[in-house]
């Protein structure tokens, strides 16, 4: 009989993955005694047409620097590896496939489950997946619950707590690019290939 897993699915462009990301994963991995949690960077997110994305192989590369070394942390390529906009309902499907005897977590900070009712069919993912909800100052949880008008969520829903960490992909990118210090916002391996690549050095102001 095989074995279940409980897997927690980090989604993101991680353009570049910072240090939010990493401490997410570690406090949703230890409040939900997850045995892995998966970053799975997103190939043409479907909210977000026509902007400006660092190509795949360098976001699965960054994260695989970030993550090498951790306990717990993998990277899966799934949604790079698609043609075309993949909503997370899709996503979800294709990884419920992979893995149909697993306990799977899409993981999500508390601003998004108010907003949850409108991504592309709720239902579909609860289906596949619980949601690891992410405590943040500012957003009643429960009061999201209780609004929503989507089927069975709060049976679906899970809450760990987290240190807010306030930074921006976007503003990272911007400072990389008029040449000011992002020390200690990102690991110093993925700084390093940031750099080295000149991912995010192309004389514009503004790179979101």
């Amino acid at each position: 009989m095989t074995q279940s897993r409980r897997i927690g699915l980090l989604g993101g462009t991680f353009d570049p993955v910072h240090i939010a990301h990493l401490h997410i994963a570690a406090c949703v991995r230890h409040d939900l005694n997850l045995d892995e949690v998966r970053f799975i960077p997103a190939g043409a997110p479907p909210h977000k047409p026509g902007a400006p994305l660092t190509p795949g192989r360098d976001r699965l590369r960054m994260l695989e620097i970030a993550t090498s070394a951790v306990e717990g942390f993998v990277v899966d390529p799934i949604d790079l590896e698609t043609d075309g906009p993949s909503y997370t309902s899709e996503l979800l499907a294709r990884i419920r496939d992979q893995r149909p005897h697993d306990d799977l977590w899409f993981v999500i900070g508390g601003d998004s489950l108010a907003e949850f009712h409108t991504w592309h069919q709720p239902e579909s993912i609860l289906a596949h997946a619980r949601l690891a909800v992410a405590a943040r100052p500012g957003w009643d949880i429960e009061a999201s619950l209780a609004s929503s008008p989507v089927p069975g969520l709060a049976q679906r829903v899970d809450v760990f707590s987290s240190v807010p960490v306030d930074i921006s992909a976007s503003e990272i990118r911007n400072r990389l690019n008029s040449g000011r210090p992002v020390d200690w916002l990102l690991p110093e391996q993925v700084l390093n290939y940031a750099r080295a690549t000149d991912l995010y050095r192309h004389n514009s102001p503004d790179l979101r």
